[in-house]
């Protein structure tokens, strides 16, 4: 790999050398971040928001949240297993590097924080990696600067999907109470524009004595050092990596002191301090806006030959570039019972006026799909929440009845139906301390309830304690106007994730036929309440320009069924409304990897049609959390509704 400049290192020391002293903060987040002579980071880092770089254009950018897997990576100093080490039997420095090269390439690592990486393991790492991994800082001449304190601890990122707009150093205790420079790294996804600070650290271990006071030191200048970053350049996430030789010290001192969370979870108050489940030294922290999943600890053979930590790692995901820009906070979706696409054309489209200027105002497609394998409405409400499938052959989540059948013991829950937990967009969120809601005025929708509350729920993933219960509110009625009334009342203290699920619609073509003279009574009903709720969105100030409107339908309607081979039973609107959304927009232009079905019914091979099923994805994707566990749907939350192509 060739060499780039980088920072000259006494001009960034000097600039951090008071960071340990609160009054030098400021300091750190502005002129002593100084930027290298690389043509891609001529910028530096002034005081305000850090804005997207000239070379990146949103609009060409994929819609999607920004995921990578962040690891941190004692890889045991060469100089341990050297001839007069104090590790014998082990395997050379050099093999074992190519071992941890192994190990990076197989498990997918893209932003690594290295430890006790010595020379001829940085001289391997490039010799084999630098053609897909950057790294710094990275040295291995002494006359370039090299030093084992400052180098081991070098931050490595994939070239090809990141690259360096800032590269320094702040300076925090080592061994004996000295000065050692900590990297910092300002990071840009070439795919997605998004930025990230990524910074890596060896706090002391107690080889010269005790030395939980040099510790300490090292967490306090970090926790300062971090929050002067966040106060200089809000909305930039900091990814904080690196073996802090302490379990619980660290955790309670760090997390007291700091805004920022670890990966594995745990949890932190005023009054109290949970480490995560088997805490180790070696972290991985983030700021609150990353949403983590994946979290591993391996010790596998391989590594026990390759190291003594460890191997650590966890997926990241940060909220779309677009939906940050749009301010979107949270989302609601209105789940609309018996809606065929043909009820807002033609001669049938003045009965829903409002539904009309809500497509008009956002992006919107009349030629979106319910499951390929049935039309029914519960099976399609668990489709939308859980970005599957119905029929467990297509991998789907197993319910493919039409009524909620508490008493029948594989019917009961939809654990029941899959032989397995069926996580939904409600997890994700839960288990990121998001608050949920479902409301409905169809009774079937118990099982979705049932399925998620405190006793059939699963555990949090993250270690936090939240409760099992998925559903911070969970509510059926008798009617629409009952569920519109509760959601305008929940509105004044909204919900991260509010679905609600009208069905007099529904109830009214099966009973009079659909698209009849009964049924517009009932469309012209249901619009006022759609465009009701859609005012009081826009209207609220705690949800006005921060939240995403989606209006779509679990089930069609022809003749007197709600279900059926129909085209007006399978073909419905998808309708996204919020601050950034292109108004009067096709979601199929938007998305042209999706394709328009047409008239025809497809099924799960080949180009797919915009589904009810790409709701889950779509939601979690927007809001920044991680993908829904097992989804089959649109899992790279790549569903486009801001960016005009």
């Amino acid at each position: 790999m060739s060499a780039r400049p980088r920072p000259t290192r006494s001009r960034a020391r000097r600039a951090l050398r008071t960071a340990a002293s609160l009054g030098a903060v400021a300091a750190v987040a502005t002129a002593a971040l100084v930027a290298p002579d690389a043509p891609d980071a001529t910028r530096s880092l002034g005081a305000g928001r850090i804005a997207l770089s000239a070379d990146v254009s949103l609009a060409t950018q994929p819609p999607g949240p920004t995921r990578f897997r962040v690891s941190t990576f004692n890889l045991l100093g060469y100089g341990h297993t050297m001839p007069g080490g104090d590790r014998k039997g082990w395997l050379d420095g050099t093999t074992r590097q190519r071992m941890a090269d192994q190990l990076i390439l197989a498990n997918g690592l893209e932003v690594i924080g290295f430890q006790e990486m010595e020379s001829p393991q940085i001289a391997q790492f490039k010799a084999e990696l630098g053609g897909s991994y950057d790294i710094f800082p990275g040295r291995t001449d002494p006359k370039a600067g090299y030093n084992v304190n400052v180098d081991g601890n070098s931050i490595a990122w994939r070239k090809d999907r990141w690259t360096a707009l800032q590269e320094t150093f702040y300076d925090a205790p080592y061994f004996k109470g000295a000065n050692v420079p900590k990297p910092i790294v300002l990071l840009q996804n070439r795919l997605t524009g998004q930025q990230v600070f990524v910074t890596n650290t060896h706090n002391p271990a107690n080889t010269f004595g005790d030395a939980q006071a040099l510790r300490d030191r090292s967490v306090d200048i970090q926790a300062r050092t971090f929050a002067a970053l966040q106060a200089q350049h809000p909305g930039v996430p900091i990814v904080f990596t690196g073996d802090m030789n302490d379990t619980r010290d660290f955790y309670c001192r760090f997390t007291k002191k700091s805004s920022l969370r670890a990966a594995n979870g745990g949890t932190r108050t005023a009054r109290s301090c949970t480490l995560p489940p088997s805490p180790q030294i070696d972290w991985i922290m983030g700021t609150t806006n990353i949403r983590w999943s994946g979290y591993q600890q391996l010790r596998t053979p391989y590594i026990k030959q390759t190291t003594d930590h460890a191997l650590v790692w966890a997926d990241a995901t940060l909220q779309p570039v677009a939906a940050q820009r749009a301010g979107i906070r949270r989302v609601v979706v209105l789940d609309v019972e018996g809606l065929p696409a043909a009820a807002l054309t033609g001669r049938n489209a003045r009965y829903a006026p409002h539904l009309r200027r809500l497509m008009a105002s956002g992006a919107a497609t009349l030629n979106a799909r319910t499951a390929a394998e049935t039309s029914a409405s519960l099976p399609n409400l668990v489709s939308m929440l859980s970005g599957r499938p119905a029929a467990r052959g297509y991998g789907g989540h197993g319910v493919t009845w039409r009524k909620d059948q508490p008493h029948r013991k594989r019917r009961a829950t939809t654990r029941a139906a899959a032989r397995r937990y069926v996580p939904t967009l409600f997890d994700s969120v839960h288990d990121w301390g998001g608050r949920t809601s479902l409301m409905s005025s169809d009774r079937n929708a118990g099982l979705v309830r049932r399925s998620y509350d405190s006793r059939h729920g699963a555990r949090d993933v993250q270690g936090v304690r939240y409760s099992r219960s998925k559903l911070s509110v969970s509510t059926t009625r008798s009617s629409d106007t009952q569920v519109a009334k509760a959601l305008k009342k929940q509105l004044r203290h909204p919900r991260t994730v509010s679905v609600v699920q009208l069905s007099d619609l529904r109830v009214t073509g099966q009973r009079h036929g659909f698209l009849g003279r009964a049924y517009r009574k009932a469309l012209r009903r249901l619009d006022k309440k759609v465009g009701s709720i859609w005012a009081s969105i826009r209207h609220n100030r705690r949800t006005a320009g921060s939240t995403l409107l989606v209006v779509t339908a679990d089930s069609g309607g022809h003749h007197h069924a709600a279900q059926g081979r129909s085209l007006s039973n399978i073909q419905v609107p998808f309708i996204v409304w919020g601050h950034g959304v292109p108004a009067r927009t096709d979601l199929y232009s938007l998305n042209p990897a999706y394709r328009s079905p047409g008239a025809s019914r497809p099924g799960y091979g080949g180009p797919q049609p915009i589904r009810t099923s790409d709701v889950a994805n779509l939601v979690t994707g927007v809001l920044g959390y991680p993908v829904v566990s097992r989804s089959r749907t649109r899992t790279s939350q790549d569903m486009n509704v801001f960016v005009t192509r």
